[in-house]
């Protein structure tokens, strides 16, 4: 039952990053074919939306982030529950997960 519950959880809570994935490229998408001049094969792009586009581009990396880190722990789950987890000890550094963290955010 607590796994139903959790599976269900996580689905949940994917939908918001995957939204603004969805929403973000949607949006650079058309901003970059508004950039396009079909009488010519030269881009000019300000900086300005250059700027966005980067942003938008790491906040949609930072969803994707969360995305992968919840799925992978559905699958940590999972495999405690199958009796397969093998946990694995590395080093690291406090203050770039912190700041990865407030990355996401």
């Amino acid at each position: 039952m607590y796994q139903e519950a959790l599976t269900a959880t996580v689905s949940h809570e994917q939908m918001t990053p995957l939204n603004s994935i969805l929403n973000l490229t949607d949006l650079i998408k058309e901003e970059s074919q508004e950039s396009l001049n079909p009488d010519s094969d030269i881009v000019v792009i300000s900086k300005t939306t250059m700027e966005s586009w980067i942003l938008q581009l790491q906040m949609v990396f930072s969803s994707a982030t969360m995305m992968q880190l919840m799925n992978k722990s559905l699958l940590d789950l999972s495999d405690i529950s199958g009796h397969s987890f093998e946990a694995q000890l590395m080093k690291v550094c406090p203050m770039q997960k912190i700041s990865e963290v407030a990355n996401i955010f």
